[in-house]
């Protein structure tokens, strides 16, 4: 094994939790496939993702607008449209609000180019993510009394920006907030006109689990309903949530999915000049847009702005509704921001991982580095996780003493809870299960590392320090075929709550294994007279044991190698393990 070959194996040694789901009831199972006309393995991925009749069939594979619900279901959806019709009669001044990130770059975007016919007094504004740091900050505040702002249409923040929301009625300005972050239990803006946030417990709407940017959708669809405006004029920015949705790895069933799969089709009929320049800088040169191509060609560059300086290319880039030659120019700056970034995240990730030989904390993780670029700590906090599969803090320090950070979580462990336990050490904290910003006094940081992993110490069992493979179906080589995969493929586009279906076949012989580029496995797979080509990412640190002749398990997804014309069938494994 070659010194390459071996710097893999630590990694992929790291031994996985297999999670077969349990086969769904037989009857079920019959009852679907009848109902639907489809095979038993078919006919169990679509149970799992709670399919069992035509319906519901129908809205999975073909969703069409009719499928989103009615916005006036949204707690105060009534209160925030009858407060922007009053803005629009009065010719108010008002600021549409978002946070730096994806979602919330395209929310402000969507609201500021749907609105702007309607309220000529329109502004946005964006806090400096190094600066001002995430949520309703008191410089957006202040900008918004200087400018003579009577109204704010807060997105993808404002849920927990209690003090913020009642200073700016204390000088007269009204709030309309969108939002999709957990509230704080008792603990809400309650001098806002409105308050839209399907997660509050009071909120009857029947989808919890929209992104910031839909929220912002469902009160413009709520204002077109009342105002008989054409659900065309909202359409023509559809787009723009499905990269909200897509880039800020919400679940992608229900009307998520409904609202991914229409913007996707707008894309790719007529994409907004911004987005198309965006992919053309990217390399993404094919005239059908992707999930994939979202989450890694367009959303980082997107994400890049604030995290190298301010968000505003990225909004103006949003905004290049009419002039190629300005969406090329935003294009281009951020294609430079996302270079630079990639950079200066090795640099990061190298001093990252070296700390990481040093943790003495068994159930968590935290590293800090006062010098750090602030806006890239999300991404190392996920890269360390993937190194040291644990949950993990990573802060940097702002010039006033504050330590800021993200946080990210393994799966199965509650990081927004155990980081609210920690309260009584933090500044402001905010985010998901999974994903966490937090802020606090440096010199609360070894107190916060304490307190975090005696938390983490208590609800960590050994078996989570594995990362799960949550596999769908145990099914036999024979079984996989074209139509499989076809279906398979319709099921895109995947993601939370509709992951890509993944695989198990259980003792198999595997033949002709190599190592592709010191770093891949390439082989066949053999049972019971069926045999299918396989590849294994980055998993060439199993050679050896393969060459000592044993039968394996392996975990996969069926995909097609395009290498060949036409392309073959093959398995993309993501595991391995010696058979029972």
């Amino acid at each position: 094994m070659t010194a390459s070959e071996f710097s893999f194996v630590r990694h992929i040694f790291m031994e996985k939790r297999w999670i077969i789901s349990l086969p769904p009831p037989q009857s079920e199972l019959q009852a679907i496939g009848l109902a639907l006309q489809t095979k038993p393995i078919v006919s169990a991925l679509l149970w799992q993702r709670h399919i069992r009749d035509a319906e519901a069939a129908r809205c999975f594979f073909k969703p069409a607008w009719e499928d989103l619900h009615n916005p006036f279901l949204m707690k105060g959806m009534l209160e925030a449209v009858q407060r922007l019709q009053k803005a629009i009669k009065m010719g108010e001044k008002v600021l549409i609000y978002g946070d730096y990130d994806v979602d919330g770059t395209t929310s402000v975007a969507l609201m500021y180019l749907f609105l702007q016919k309607y309220l000529p007094n329109l502004l946005y504004y964006i806090p400096d993510r190094h600066k001002d740091g995430y949520g309703i900050t008191q410089a957006g505040l202040d900008f918004a009394v200087a400018e003579g702002v009577s109204l704010i249409i807060s997105l993808d923040c404002g849920t927990k920006s209690v003090e913020q929301v009642a200073y700016a009625a204390s000088r007269d300005i009204d709030f309309i907030i969108c939002d999709h972050h957990l509230p704080e239990a008792e603990c809400f803006p309650v001098d806002a006109i409105a308050l839209l946030n399907p997660k509050q417990s009071d909120c009857n709407y029947p989808f919890k689990e929209l992104s910031g940017c839909a929220v912002g959708f469902k009160f413009l669809q709520g204002f077109c309903q009342k105002e008989g405006i054409r659900r065309e004029e909202l359409e023509r920015y559809l787009d723009l949530v499905a990269v909200s949705i897509a880039a800020d790895m919400v679940s992608m069933c229900g009307e998520n999915r409904t609202l991914l799969c229409l913007g996707l089709a707008k894309m790719n009929s007529e994409p907004l000049l911004g987005l198309r320049a965006l992919a053309q800088v990217s390399g993404i040169e094919k005239d059908s847009y992707s999930v994939r191509d979202i989450i890694f060609g367009i959303a980082p560059r997107i994400n890049a702005a604030s995290r190298m300086a301010d968000a505003g290319d990225a909004v103006e880039l949003l905004l290049a509704e009419h002039s190629e030659q300005d969406a090329d120019e935003y294009a281009r700056r951020l294609n430079f921001r996302n270079d630079s970034r990639k950079h200066i995240e090795r640099e990061i990730l190298q001093e990252a991982y070296q700390m990481l030989d040093s943790i003495e904390t068994p159930y968590s993780t935290l590293l800090y580095n006062p010098k750090w670029n602030k806006g890239l700590l999300g991404i190392i906090a996920n890269r360390s996780m993937e190194r040291r599969y644990r949950p993990t803090i990573v802060l940097s320090a702002t010039d006033m003493g504050q330590a800021v950070g993200s946080a990210r979580s393994i799966y199965d462990f509650d990081l927004y809870a155990a980081i609210e336990a920690c309260a009584d050490l933090l500044d402001q904290f905010g985010g998901h299960k999974y994903a966490v910003g937090l802020a606090m006094p440096v010199e609360n940081i070894e107190a916060f590392r304490q307190k975090f992993e005696s938390i983490a110490a208590d609800c960590i069992s050994e078996d989570m320090w594995r990362a799960p493979l949550r596999i769908d179906l145990d099914i036999t080589l024979s079984e996989i075929t074209e139509d499989i995969l076809q279906v398979v493929e319709q099921m895109e586009p995947f993601g939370t709550d509709n992951q890509r279906p993944l695989f198990c076949v259980k003792q198999v012989e595997i033949q002709d294994a190599r190592v592709l580029k010191e770093r891949h496995l390439k082989f066949r797979a053999a049972k019971d007279d069926t045999f299918i080509d396989c590849i294994g990412f980055g998993l060439g640190g199993y050679i050896e044991k393969i060459r000592a002749g044993h039968f394996f398990d392996i975990c996969f997804y069926i995909s097609k190698n395009t290498y060949y014309n036409p392309p073959r069938l093959q398995l993309e494994v993501k595991d391995l393990r010696e058979a029972e």
